[in-house]
């Protein structure tokens, strides 16, 4: 047995999964070519384990071009996630908000908004103040949680200077129309899932 099957039998949430011995071998044996897996945590919220605490609100703050609003309303979230975020309903809003964070010493941020009615933030008129940023500040981060997108939405996100693209992925059509309260598809989170992945931004599905 290899280490990798001795983890994976210690980790208690997966205690009652059975894994292909065979299958684990052969990742043991390649992961030196295998790519890297990195972990995030919000640091909008405050939080703290035995195992990881948060790194402050101001090392990678939130910041919505929505304020507190969204049009979803979704039954899990009733858009109190936005609500702690720094607003920047404007362009000219979001450039003083990043010119204030990084005076502050972050080093990244998140920047996201509420959803219209077909689950898409509507980050057009955004771009190019993206891309000041990060010609002004080319070692600062940017995540954007992208909702729902075409393989357009997604280049113009890319050539904007994202550096992750995070999205929701919702595989059951009952919690797209019965939480999300969406007319959209399994199939429409398939296809933004494939736009992203095929720019050269790092993709953080959750």
């Amino acid at each position: 047995m290899s280490a990798w099957s001795e983890i994976l039998e210690a980790v208690e949430p997966l205690e009652d999964l059975a894994f292909d011995s065979n299958v684990v071998e052969r990742l043991a044996a390649s992961e030196k070519t295998l790519p890297g897996i990195h972990f995030y945590t919000p640091t909008f919220k405050s939080y703290a384990t035995s195992e990881i605490k948060d790194c402050g609100r101001s090392a990678w703050p939130a910041i919505s071009i929505t304020g507190g609003d969204c049009k979803l309303n979704c039954d899990h979230c009733k858009a109190k996630i936005l609500e702690p975020m720094i607003p920047a309903r404007s362009p000219e809003d979001l450039w003083r908000a990043v010119n204030g964070i990084v005076e502050q010493g972050a080093g990244g941020m998140l920047l996201t908004g509420g959803s219209n009615h077909r689950n898409e933030v509507e980050y057009d008129r955004y771009y190019p103040t993206i891309r000041r940023i990060k010609d002004e500040f080319p070692h600062f981060r940017i995540a954007m949680h992208t909702a729902l997108v075409d393989g357009a939405i997604a280049a113009r996100m890319a050539d904007a200077g994202i550096d992750a693209a995070m999205m929701d992925v919702i595989g059951a059509q009952d919690t797209i129309t019965q939480v999300y309260h969406l007319r959209r598809s399994v199939d429409d989170f398939e296809r933004a899932l494939e736009a992203l992945t095929a720019t050269s931004m790092k993709v953080v599905p959750h």
